[in-house]
């Protein structure tokens, strides 16, 4: 991954390419020089057009490097554990950017890089001035990477101009009927996924009836692509939130339990789990999937920060695999090599008042104390490095 890219493989904000026979959309990037050993390199971040999750794209046309990467948990010690060695590291700086990446000029990132026995699979670790960020990934070939249908950017830009011209001379019924179903269709993608709906998942249906709570996107699992995590955000605190939820699903509450180190809270039912926290970026978030997604995935939840994944993690570890690792067994298995921290549960914490044995306390000084949690809207919408 390190020194300048060629043009056939430079690509900018909003360009459409394939990557490894997948369609990604183009969000950002990162260019990197390390002058210990004079080289540079870029990272675009990549989001991709079925599932919306996002990756990293690593290409050094120089030496002929290429690989992607998704964002995942690690700890150091367990990597050396499952055999890697590690075959890269160093100090770089960011000599420039663009588009939706969390990073500054000048910016220093200390990295290393480990691969497997085989050679195939990597894991990275940046160490951005004290917060680690973890990424498993793997080599591809430059012929796995290419930008899809370039001319139609143009065309794209033509008929956008087009229609501008229009609007001053009027617009025909035909492109009246064309902008309507843009808009239809915008609205159907922007609907939460729908592919694990189930009569059991009284979280997910609660939320999607409550207009709090405003979809954000979907995940798909890296393990088994039928199943799915929704994201909502809302205007509340983490708590306001977690008291609407449990206000919302009277009687179905399996566990509640908090994290003290960053406040994140988990509410389970029988067959769902919602993780509500803070992003990244400062925004409320809620990440709402049946158990059968957790444990069948190694993702990191949206825009999530590295204490509030290891929390995620360990939480459903400790408190639900085992009861799952029997009845989801079909499933590809996203813990079978979990090595990280064990939970343990607060029986006492506040949220545990709000009900008894799955019967709701009183509903109407929960929705009084959830209003009153309300914060100011704001915050960004950017994602991390």
């Amino acid at each position: 991954m390190r020194d300048m890219l060629s043009n056939y493989l430079c690509f900018d904000v909003g360009d459409k390419i394939k990557v490894d026979g997948n369609i990604y959309i183009v969000e950002g990037y990162i260019d990197f020089y390390d002058d210990s050993v004079v080289c540079s390199w870029r990272e675009y971040r990549i989001k991709s057009t079925d599932n919306y999750q996002v990756k990293w794209l690593s290409i050094d046309s120089v030496n002929h490097e290429y690989a992607i990467y998704t964002e995942c948990c690690y700890l150091e010690e367990n990597i050396i554990d499952k055999d890697y060695k590690k075959t890269d590291s160093g100090t770089a700086t960011v000599t420039e950017y663009k588009g939706n990446v969390d990073v500054d000029f000048g910016e220093i990132v200390n990295y290393k890089e480990y691969e497997d026995y085989t050679e195939e699979f990597l894991i990275s670790i940046e160490d951005w001035d004290g917060e680690k960020e973890y990424s498993n990934g793997y080599y591809i070939d430059e012929d796995d990477i290419e930008k899809v249908n370039p001319q139609n950017n143009n065309n794209y830009t033509n008929l956008s101009l087009e229609s501008t011209n229009d609007l001053s001379k009027g617009i025909s019924g035909k492109k009246i009927i064309g902008i309507i179903g843009i808009i239809i269709v915008a609205i159907f993608l922007l609907k939460p996924a729908s592919s694990n709906s189930s009569k059991n998942e009284i979280i997910s249906k609660y939320i999607n009836s409550n207009s709090s709570f405003v979809y954000v996107t979907s995940i798909t699992s890296d393990l088994d692509k039928n199943k799915k995590a929704n994201v909502y955000s809302i205007n509340k605190t983490v708590e306001g939130a977690a008291k609407l939820i449990i206000d919302g699903v009277e009687g179905k509450i399996e566990d509640v339990q908090e994290n003290k180190e960053d406040g994140t809270v988990i509410i389970t039912t029988n067959d769902e789990l919602a993780l509500i926290y803070t992003s990244e970026k400062s925004e409320i978030l809620i990440q709402v999937s049946s158990r059968a997604y957790v444990y069948s995935s190694r993702n990191t939840p949206y825009r999530s920060r590295y204490s509030t994944n290891r929390y995620y993690r360990s939480y459903y570890y400790s408190r639900a695999y085992d009861r799952d690792r029997n009845r989801y067994s079909k499933y590809p298995n996203g813990y079978s090599d979990y090595n990280d921290e064990t939970f343990i549960p607060n029986d006492n914490n506040k949220y545990k008042t709000y009900y008894n044995n799955g019967n709701k306390s009183s509903s109407s000084s929960i929705r009084q104390d959830s209003i009153n949690s309300r914060v100011s809207s704001g915050g960004g919408t950017s994602s991390g490095k």
